[in-house]
């Protein structure tokens, strides 16, 4: 009676549970893995997007720089499929401005 009722339906529930277990942590894998090649994806295109406007607009002051590396980021991120606020970019750009010109001046 109790080896029936075992294996006729505790074995099955064992395995579905076991089954939704592995599923939510496989999910939460792939989410965390997602979020972490976007946030490495974002900032080297925010890091190679302010060279090139250091780089290319030498001509230009600060904020004309800033503004022309806003610009450029937003648009190499959309076509990446990446969606980030203005803010989030702002800080991205300014704190990579600030890495290169301390990059620069320990040279």
């Amino acid at each position: 009676m109790i080896s029936e009722f075992i294996s006729t339906y505790l074995y099955p529930m064992l395995g579905s549970f076991l089954t939704a277990v592995f599923a939510w942590v496989g999910f939460k894998i792939k989410t965390a893995y997602e979020k972490y090649v976007k946030d490495k994806t974002t900032q080297s295109i925010v890091n190679t997007t302010v060279k090139y406007v250091e780089q290319v607009f030498k001509e230009l002051d600060g904020p004309e720089k800033l503004e022309k590396a806003l610009e450029n980021a937003q648009i190499r991120l959309n076509n990446a499929g990446i969606k980030i606020t203005e803010l989030e970019l702002r800080v991205l750009v300014e704190s990579a401005c600030n890495g290169l010109k301390n990059g620069l001046k320990g040279e």
